[in-house]
């Protein structure tokens, strides 16, 4: 296991199977989630 220590470095990307899955990937966020960070604190 491996931790990352920046935000930046520690964004999960899981494997995209179809393009259902996809799509949410090219969504927008409306608000900041503790692991897709909008900018560095």
């Amino acid at each position: 296991i491996y931790i990352k220590a920046l935000s930046t470095e520690s964004i999960e990307r899981l494997p995209v199977y179809n393009k259902a899955a996809w799509k949410h990937y090219n969504t927008n966020h409306e608000a900041d989630d503790w692991c897709v960070p909008s900018r560095e604190p």
